[in-house]
């Protein structure tokens, strides 16, 4: 996520956005990204679906995308 986030061009990097979002959402909720994956139903070993994680995404992090964006 770090090396996501610290690309400075945003035209180069379409994602940066959703996940310096992602990255505030954990913070905010003192999460970690295995007590995130826990919550979402999961281990850090298995992973969630990508449909589980881009409602997440859309409920949670990215309201204002469309669904099949996230997936």
């Amino acid at each position: 996520m770090d090396r996501i986030c610290a690309l400075g061009n945003k035209n180069h990097n379409p994602l940066k956005q959703l996940v310096q979002r992602l990255a505030y959402f954990l913070e905010s909720n003192k999460l970690s990204i295995a007590n995130l994956l826990r919550r979402l139903g999961a281990t850090a070993e298995e992973g969630v679906s990508l449909h589980k994680f881009g409602e997440f995404l859309k409920a949670k992090v990215e309201k204002r995308r469309e669904l099949a964006d996230l997936q």
